[in-house]
């Protein structure tokens, strides 16, 4: 150039301007050749031999490394690796062993470790098929080698069919009289259709009991039984034969053995026992078995308190036969009886009114029956106070009225009995009239008692007289 450029110089003697290498310096007049980075190698184990594998470049040596890269094991992991010797050799790293159980030189594959030396009963061949020393044919001292095998479940065969059941056992070695197949229905030598020499399969069946059936009625003795696996002669499987000679019953029923059953009142009792047969008595199904009694003849007997004497043949009440007649509870209050042979009477003399019983005991042989009187002597009735008379409110009105007070009513109405027939039945003790003049002759009560006037005694009078009552009226014009 014809001027001097910038960044250059008229001299040419620099023997390193290379910016990169080692020695580059722009401030230096020293003047030498470029020196670069070298390539280092670490030297883990400090045995001066460097790793290919691991280096770096620098300008001067970084700790731990050296220039050398021929070090040919310088892994920590190795099995050989020793930092303290200058020996160089390839790493040698763990080998897999494998455990030999049985010492037979081969290793199980399933069992292994990593080592640099051989562990005690571990080999580095991993062929054994069988190194289980619980195994059938685990053995130490052999080298055939072959899968394991273990020990099977048999099962007794006790009838030798050649089929198992029952309590297993587990061995390498089949044990006399055992099988490896469980599907035995039967091996229970007691069994009805056990056999040894069948290979018939079925489950067991075993012995029934069996009931002797002398009578021949289907029906067998609980007493007197076989167990058999076949039905025995003379025998059946029901029992419960109540009657074991009786070919006809299989109870005593209510005769017992032997007897045809006879209940012709259906009491539950035989009728060769039972003491009362007759339908038509009262008792024919009592527990107690009494001879027969019979119904009660109730006979009612209503009159008036003083009333004339009656009298019955009580055979007529009694029924066919021949009866005899006694008091069994006499008459106690209102009248009295009197019983010759089958005739009774009753005297309702005048004693009062009320209610009493008569009953008579009837006997044909053994036959008894009850009659019973039912005595009810009625009151009249009787007027305890005046006839009052009120007043009609004209001559054509039915608004007058009779008032009576009575006893002997027996709560109901009383029949009012006028001259000339007529009668009315009073309402309340009353009666509602016409004004004009009545003459009452006497009362009636519901008990069909009649009392004449005067009625103001307990017992009829012995010389009625009509009594007359005015009813009066307020305007009779």
């Amino acid at each position: 150039a014809c001027s001097h450029p910038s960044g250059y110089v008229a001299d040419n003697t620099d023997l390193c301007d290379d910016n990169t290498a080692c020695n580059y310096n722009a401030a230096a007049v020293t003047n030498a050749a470029c020196t670069f980075a070298s390539t280092w190698y670490a030297d883990e184990d400090g045995d001066g031999l460097g790793d290919s594998g691991d280096s770096q470049s620098s300008c001067t040596q970084p700790s731990g490394y050296v220039a050398n890269s021929t070090d040919m094991c310088d892994d920590t992991t190795a099995c050989n690796y020793d930092a303290n010797t200058t020996t160089n050799a390839a790493c040698v790293y763990p080998a897999t062993w494998y455990a030999d159980a049985d010492g037979d030189g081969l290793g199980d594959s399933g069992d292994t470790q990593l080592a640099c030396t051989q562990p005690s009963s571990y080999v580095v061949n991993s062929t054994d098929l069988c190194d289980d020393i619980t195994a059938c044919n685990y053995n130490a001292n052999t080298t055939t080698n072959a899968a394991c095998t273990y020990a099977t479940t048999w099962f007794p065969d006790t009838d030798g069919d050649g089929l198992g059941a029952g309590t297993s056992t587990s061995s390498c070695a089949q044990p006399s009289g055992y099988v490896s197949t469980s599907t035995d229905l039967c091996d229970d030598n007691t069994a009805c259709n056990y056999n040894a020499n069948t290979t018939t399969n079925a489950a067991c069946t075993y012995a029934t009991t069996w009931y002797a059936d002398a009578d021949v009625d289907g029906v067998g003795d609980a007493g007197s039984t076989l167990s058999q696996c076949t039905q025995p002669l003379g025998y059946v499987s029901v029992s419960g034969d109540g009657c074991p000679s009786d070919g006809s019953k299989t109870s005593a029923g209510v005769c017992g053995c032997g007897v045809v059953d006879v209940d012709s009142d259906s009491d539950g009792l035989c009728d060769s026992g039972d003491n009362c047969t007759d339908l038509t008595a009262t008792n024919f199904a009592s527990a107690g078995n009494e001879t027969c009694a019979y119904s009660i003849v109730q006979t009612i007997v209503e009159v008036c308190n003083g009333a004339a004497s009656q009298s019955w043949d009580l055979d007529t009440l009694a029924g066919s036969g021949s009866w005899s007649y006694s008091v069994l509870t006499p008459l106690a209050t209102t009248a009295s009886e009197s019983l010759v042979g089958n005739q009774l009477t009753i005297d309702f003399s005048p004693s009062g009114a009320g209610v009493d019983t008569l009953e008579i005991l009837a006997q044909n042989g053994s036959v008894t029956s009850t009659l019973c009187f039912v005595v009810r002597e009625w009151e009249y009735p009787v007027r305890t106070a005046g006839i009052q008379a009120f007043p009609a409110s004209n001559h054509s009105a039915v608004d007058g009225s009779i008032s009576f007070q009575f006893s002997g009513t027996y709560g109901a109405h009383v029949t009012v009995h006028f001259e000339g027939g007529a009668t009315r039945n009073t309402v309340l003790n009353s009666l509602t009239l016409m004004g004009s003049r009545y003459s009452i002759l006497g009362y009636t009560n519901i008990k069909g008692c009649y009392m004449p006037e005067p009625a103001t005694f307990s017992l009829p009078s012995l010389a009625p007289a009509p009594s007359n009552v005015m009813v009066p009226c307020e305007k009779c014009y």
